[in-house]
């Protein structure tokens, strides 16, 4: 049965620093903090359910520390999942896992990345902290010029020069040690869930670069080493630039 429960949530990174959902600081700065903001919602599943309950932050402004209300049976253990959006407990995996949808399509946000498209989860026992590990990391891309940026495409690939699944459906093992990681859906349970091989920032409204201060724009991407990449970048006039990067990011 469904009770009413109240639930604080923080997020570190492997150093332990506490992080969370919009990027504070300046480009270049040693720990970018991540915040909460209010409205957030994220989703908690009680240990042995496959049901993810929506929870809502109850902060009224931008913190490293966010409390959550919503509904969610009685357990011992519950597992928490940041955005609560396009994330479930998939049949067939057990109920220990969560299902991600990362965007293929990430919305452009001035000095941060886009809403909801950098994903988190988490675990406790009954009456303890959630604390919050991402699962992304986000490139920066600084650019200068005088064209006005639409969108830009992002293409991993391995060391075959193949591309990689960067977006779409990911499975995260919830039973981890200490760092969670995501496996493409694609090759978790074969034809159950969409995968894709690129990712593409876009602009709702065509972003003017400047030829002597740089625009940086951020991009979500699963934990992987991408031994080159490919970046297509589509200006408002409809002018694409490609960029091949052959360093391994």
């Amino acid at each position: 049965e469904k009770v009413e429960m109240t639930f604080t949530a923080s997020i570190c990174d492997e150093t332990d620093s506490e992080t969370k959902t919009v990027l504070d600081g300046q480009l270049g700065d040693e720990l970018r903090k991540v915040l909460w903001s209010p409205g957030d919602e994220i989703g908690i599943a009680a240990s042995k359910s496959s049901v993810v309950e929506r929870f809502e932050n109850t902060e009224s402004e931008n913190s490293e520390t966010a409390t959550f209300k919503g509904g969610v049976s009685i357990a011992d253990t519950y597992y928490a999942a940041y955005p609560y959006s396009g994330v479930i407990c998939p049949d067939g995996v057990g109920y220990s896992a969560l299902k991600f949808d990362l965007p293929q399509t990430q919305k452009y946000t001035a000095g941060s990345f886009g809403l909801e498209c950098a994903p988190m989860v988490a675990k406790a026992n009954n009456g303890e902290e959630f604390r919050f590990k991402n699962l992304c990391g986000i490139l920066a891309l600084n650019l200068t010029g005088t064209e006005s940026v639409k969108s830009i495409t992002f293409i991993g690939k391995d060391a075959n020069g193949e591309p990689m699944y960067v977006s779409g459906g990911f499975v995260v093992n919830m039973n981890y040690e200490n760092v969670p990681t995501m496996k493409p859906a694609a090759d978790f349970v074969a034809n159950a869930w969409s995968s894709s091989k690129s990712v593409t920032l876009e602009c709702e409204e065509p972003v003017q670069l400047n030829e002597t201060e740089a625009t940086t724009f951020y991009i979500a991407l699963p934990p992987a080493t991408y031994e080159t990449f490919s970046l297509l970048i589509t200006t408002a006039d409809g002018k694409i630039m490609m960029k091949e990067g052959t360093k391994p990011l």
